[in-house]
């Protein structure tokens, strides 16, 4: 752990009972968010990006549950340890989360501005002029009329109620954000209103942000770090310039050579060949080797750690830690 940063997550195991067996939705995950920082996680989906993100918050449900590991905030307090009164103080005041689908994190039959009010009067004790001012300027924060407070979730479009979300998780200035694919559903004028939006916002507050994902071209523009998730576990993290620039994982490499296809002219189209494992019968060895192009005898029989070829950068690959 370092003093520069504002989480660290070690060895996080998270898993879900299905019919089929336990579903290790993220297996000895450990992660790092800086102060002041954009760490971006992306995959594909699917492979435990929004559990990592749940389980910071502390919001895995039945038949989910947190089987192991320690998420340390601040370099001191374990959230994994709370208990559920120090949880609700925890929750919001020091990370709040911006969820998927803005339209099913807000109450229709509630106002907009008594949501984020309610997200304030649960924690602290404010008077009705006082939270009234409190969420106008929310709201004229995120860029939306304070009048429109008394207005309900229908009665805004998909891009205002994004921002509304926002403005909810802002509430009471946490310390981290975690943003979960928050431009899903969004045109792609909307997304990138929502994104600057988002940007300018971590800027100003000084906001640590985990920005979840598999958007790998947005993140390129705006994040310090990513993290690349496969099969429920970490596969690399690189400064968000040297993994672009140079990816060391036959997984990161394919997905970028995928968003080549696209951004270059008259080039042909790639994608990784195959799909991901069943997280329910992980196959032995690399969870990638059935379909990495680069796979040898090793990785048939010998999981890849987490390690670090060179400072700053983490993978899990028996061809780079050789």
């Amino acid at each position: 752990m370092s003093s520069a940063s504002i989480v660290d997550v070690l060895n996080l195991r998270v898993s879900f009972w299905a019919r089929r067996g336990e579903v290790k939705a993220v297996d000895d995950v450990s992660l790092q968010v800086n102060k002041g920082e954009i760490m971006g996680l992306a995959g594909e989906s699917g492979c435990g990006k929004s559990t990592t993100g749940l389980a910071l918050m502390r919001l895995i449900k039945p038949p989910g549950k947190i089987r192991d590991g320690r998420i340390i905030f601040d370099g001191g307090t374990d959230i994994l340890s709370l208990s559920e009164e120090e949880l609700r103080s925890f929750r919001w005041r020091k990370i709040s989360m911006v969820f998927q689908g803005a339209m099913n994190s807000l109450n229709p039959v509630m106002t907009v501005g008594s949501q984020i009010a309610e997200a304030i009067s649960a924690h602290e004790s404010v008077d009705a002029k006082g939270m009234q001012e409190r969420v106008a300027k929310l709201l004229e924060q995120v860029g939306i009329d304070a009048a429109r407070s008394k207005d309900y979730p229908h009665e805004f479009s998909g891009g205002m109620r994004q921002r509304a979300v926002i403005a909810m998780a802002l509430a009471l200035n946490p310390e981290l954000l975690i943003a979960d694919e928050p431009t899903t559903a969004l045109d792609v004028v909307v997304q990138r209103q929502i994104l600057d939006l988002m940007i300018d916002m971590q800027k100003r507050l000084n906001l640590s942000m985990m920005f979840i994902t598999h958007d790998l071209v947005a993140l390129s523009e705006f994040s310090d770090k990513v993290s690349i998730m496969y099969a429920g576990r970490i596969a690399e993290v690189a400064p968000t310039s040297e993994l672009y620039e140079s990816p060391l994982h036959p997984y990161t490499q394919g997905l970028l050579e995928s968003l080549q296809g696209i951004a270059t002219p008259g080039k042909k189209l790639w994608s990784i060949p195959g799909a991901p494992p069943d997280l329910a019968a992980v196959p032995k060895g690399c969870r990638f080797r059935p379909r990495c192009r680069y796979a040898f005898d090793r990785c048939v029989v010998e999981e890849p750690e987490l390690s670090s070829p060179k400072e700053g950068r983490s993978v899990a690959c028996h061809l780079v830690n050789k």
